[in-house]
């Protein structure tokens, strides 16, 4: 099952998002990176610096939120989540998105669902 990361009507990219951390609510899978990412490639980036070097200023999480990301599954059902983070190392196979789910519940019915269908 593909996911879409959009921003607006703008598809920055897609992730199968196969790997559930039930606790903690988060979903993520490895990140393929439309054309439309480009425009917020370096804000990912030093986001990503920053939260490995355990430092993130408050302006940066500001910044992710203010993009207004969704994330869209197939027949483009919304995923609600409360942020997305794309980890971004700057090699494209070392990058990551990564979704704190809204409703856990839902993402596990949606899954039940797409397996039964």
């Amino acid at each position: 099952m593909v996911f879409r990361l959009m921003q607006g009507d703008v598809e920055l990219g897609r992730s199968e998002l196969a790997s559930l951390d039930e606790g903690m609510g988060m979903v993520s899978g490895p990140f393929r990176p439309s054309p439309g990412y480009s425009s917020v490639e370096p804000l990912f980036r030093e986001l990503s610096e920053a939260i490995e070097a355990r430092s993130v200023p408050d302006e940066l999480y500001a910044a992710r939120d203010a993009l207004d990301l969704r994330v869209v599954g197939p027949g483009d059902l919304l995923v609600p989540t409360e942020f997305v983070i794309v980890y971004d190392f700057g090699e494209e196979l070392d990058r990551v998105l990564e979704a704190k789910l809204a409703d856990v519940d839902a993402w596990k019915r949606a899954h039940r669902s797409r397996d039964a269908g």
